[in-house]
């Protein structure tokens, strides 16, 4: 559920691939391959499932980006990090089963040192923890 864990980078090359030599920071995940897969040989819908094509940013920084990430372990008997997280852009959410909760601005604590649900939480940083559990509770 850690960024240790999660956060994988991607390299993308090949015909029609405009944006060369660019470092992208959307966020994706993996069922996003599947539909990036299917836009790309021409399969059908750019949304499969729970994935995003990505393909439109190979030529266009600025089309449409995935808002949230979310990641779940669960059955891992060998460690006691099963559960899910949740991000944005900016913050990340991790909720274990053992309800413990750690919440991180990823943007600026990318090795998640500083858990916020430690201390008071600044209107913005509020509003973002709220965003992302009502996301999790729409999945």
């Amino acid at each position: 559920m850690f960024q240790g864990g999660v956060n994988v980078p991607l390299i993308v090359c090949g015909k029609n691939i405009i944006r060369k030599n660019v470092t992208e920071t959307a966020l994706g995940q993996t069922p996003d391959m599947f539909a990036t897969i299917a836009d790309i040989a021409g399969a059908g819908s750019e949304d499969y499932y729970d994935g995003i094509s990505l393909k439109p940013l190979f030529t266009d920084a600025n089309a449409s980006k995935r808002t949230f990430s979310y990641t779940e372990q669960f059955g891992n008997t060998s460690t006691s990090n099963d559960g899910y997280s949740i991000r944005n852009e900016n913050y990340k959410l991790i909720h274990l089963e053992n309800e413990t909760e750690y919440f991180y601005e990823i943007s600026t604590d990318p090795f998640e040192q500083n858990n916020l649900l430690t201390q008071s939480l600044s209107s913005q940083t509020q509003e973002n923890l709220d965003q992302l559990k009502l996301i999790k509770d729409g999945l």
